[in-house]
């Protein structure tokens, strides 16, 4: 291979690791979108439960 030829690559690889490593955030980011969109989930549900424990009481 030549000299440009081996330049080339290594931007390639470069663009690629940086590429990757957007990737990876995205899908931290959205991982921990979800895990909080869960928790709130939860704690809705559980403060349904309440109020319809607190409604069947009366």
């Amino acid at each position: 291979r030549t000299r440009s030829q081996v330049r080339t690559t290594n931007i390639d690889s470069e663009e690629v690791h940086s590429e990757q490593d957007n990737n990876m955030e995205q899908l931290t980011t959205n991982i921990n979108t979800l895990s909080f969109m869960l928790t709130i989930d939860k704690e809705h549900q559980h403060l349904q439960e309440m109020f319809a424990a607190e409604s069947d009481g009366k």
